[in-house]
Formats: structure tokens, C-alpha cells, sequence
């Protein structure tokens, strides 16, 4: 009996060490589960966090390239202004140097019309001059003169000729 007491106490203590030993397992099944739940999300977190760096680094690089494009539509605008200005610059000279250019060719042009109506002035008195002094009664008497004189002659206007008068009058009609 001894010895079953002393069989039954080691086999006492020996189930309370296997009691602790099921139960220290059952924790460390427990912890062991909690530690790959946690692993997992971990890794579902930092799969996360990498996609959105990759998503933020892909903004950035399409960010980088929109502010190329933008630096260089710029460059080249202010490159188009500056050349737009020289073009106004040139266009104002060539409208001051046409300004001038006209008022020369106005001047001359007035006086051309002013040289134009004294010319016709003269013109027109020298008409009414030569129609005072060829005027059909002298012709007659001068025709007569000149029969007398000459009975052989015949007076007669020149074919090829318009005459003095008429010549006048179609300059006086241009003017």
C-alpha cells in the first residue's frame, strides 16, 4: 500500500505536471493563433501601405512630368511673347515710318492738285483769250484778207490738227 500510495502520489503529481503542461499548451495554441492573426493583418497592412506608396510614388512621377510640361508651355510662351513684342515693336516703327511716308506723299500729292488748278487757271484764261481773239468774225475777215491776197489759196483748217483751242480744252478737261 505503500506503494501504491507512492506510485499514486507520483502519478498525482505526474497528472497535475501533464494538467499544466496541456494547459501551458493550450495557451501557447491560443498565443501561437493570436500571433498569426496578428502576422496576417500585419502583412495585409504593409501589402496595403506598399500599394498606396507605389500609387503615391506613380502621382508623384505623373506629377513630375505634368510639371515639365507645364515648365516648358511656359518657357515656350514667354518665348512667343518676347517674340510678339519685337513683332509690335517692328510693327510700330512701320506704322510711324508709313505715317511719315504719307504725310511726305500727301504733301506732294496737295501740291500736285494745287500745281494741277493753277495750271488749269492759266489754262482756262488763255482759253478765253484765244476765243476772244479767234472768234468767227476775225476768222471771216481773215479769211477774206487772206483770199484777197492769195485768190489762188483756199483757207482751210489743217486735217491733222485739232487746233490751239481744242488742245486747251482737253487739258483743262485732265486737269
Amino acid at each position: 500500500s505503500l506503494v501504491s500510495l507512492a506510485v499514486r502520489m507520483r502519478l498525482d503529481s505526474f497528472t497535475e505536471v501533464k494538467a499544466a503542461m496541456d494547459k501551458m499548451l493550450a495557451q501557447l495554441n491560443e498565443q501561437q493563433k493570436e500571433e498569426y492573426a496578428k502576422s496576417e493583418l500585419c502583412k495585409k497592412d504593409l501589402e496595403h501601405t506598399e500599394d498606396k506608396i507605389q500609387a503615391a510614388e506613380n502621382a508623384k512621377e505623373d506629377l513630375d512630368n505634368k510639371h515639365l510640361n507645364i515648365a516648358n508651355t511656359i518657357e515656350t510662351l514667354d518665348k512667343e511673347i518676347q517674340e510678339l513684342k519685337a513683332d509690335e515693336e517692328a510693327m510700330e516703327v512701320a506704322m510711324k515710318q508709313a505715317g511719315e511716308q504719307r504725310e511726305k506723299e500727301n504733301e506732294q500729292f496737295q501740291t500736285e492738285i494745287s500745281d494741277q488748278r493753277a495750271t488749269a487757271n492759266i489754262l482756262k484764261k488763255a482759253l478765253t483769250r484765244l476765243k476772244k481773239f479767234y472768234t468767227p468774225e476775225l476768222l471771216e475777215m481773215h479769211t477774206h484778207q487772206q483770199r484777197d491776197l492769195n485768190r489762188p489759196k483756199k483757207y482751210a483748217k489743217s486735217a491733222g490738227a485739232g487746233g490751239a483751242i481744242e488742245l486747251i480744252m482737253k487739258v483743262i478737261e485732265d486737269a
